[in-house]
């Protein structure tokens, strides 16, 4: 029960929220240049969401410290 409420805990979530932002922003962006190239396909959509699970796996294998502690 401890690994799941630290895994809910306020640093996990925001890894979590951080990672979605992240896909979102990156694949807005890549499917704009799609778009302006001349094709679309939602394959460059998910493309961003990639760089959202290297953000996810980045992040969790941080330390927890901060520099202000």
């Amino acid at each position: 029960m401890e690994v799941f409420k630290e895994f809910w805990s306020t640093y996990y979530m925001n890894i979590l929220f951080g990672a979605v932002l992240q896909g979102l922003i990156c694949g807005s962006i890549s499917s704009k240049i799609a778009k302006l190239k001349g094709y679309y396909e939602f394959k460059y959509t998910l493309f961003g969401f990639f760089f959202s699970f290297i953000g996810v796996i980045v992040a969790a294998n941080l330390p927890k410290k901060s520099y202000h502690q």
